[in-house]
């Protein structure tokens, strides 16, 4: 019998699962290059993970294209190709968009806004943006 988790149930969905996020905020806060271990270290050793744990995971990162991986000596050492922040965007895009609902109303929800005059309000703050790229 497989034990569906919530990590199991949320990662085909959003495609990070809770350990890539620690690791994502982890290297947020190192210098690059790292290795598993100081990635582990940061993360601070929480009782559901392991330091092999977090090297697998972040092999893994590294085949998704969200880490580089190199070799010095003996240390696989790991140098983040994405940000938390970069990645965070993509994810919450991706699922608003599976969702089918409106980008706007959802970050005016998120901000505690009126729904309807925070939507408004962020697509005119939307088209000054572009007009001001241009």
């Amino acid at each position: 019998m497989v034990r569906k988790t919530a990590t199991t149930e949320v990662a085909p969905l959003l495609g990070v699962g809770r350990l890539e996020a620690k690791v994502l905020g982890a290297l947020e806060s190192l210098s690059s290059p790292v290795t598993a271990r100081q990635v582990c270290n940061a993360i601070g050793k929480p009782a559901w993970v392991a330091r092999e744990s977090v090297l697998n995971c972040m092999n893994r990162m590294a085949g998704k294209g969200m880490l580089a991986a190199s070799w010095e000596g003996n240390s696989r050492l790991f140098t983040p190709l994405v940000t938390a922040d970069a990645v965070a965007v993509r994810l919450i895009t991706g699922l608003v968009s599976q969702l089918g609902v409106d980008l706007n109303r959802v970050v005016a929800l998120a901000l505690g806004l009126d729904v309807e005059i925070g939507a408004r309000e962020i697509a005119r703050l939307q088209e000054r943006a572009r007009a001001w790229k241009r």
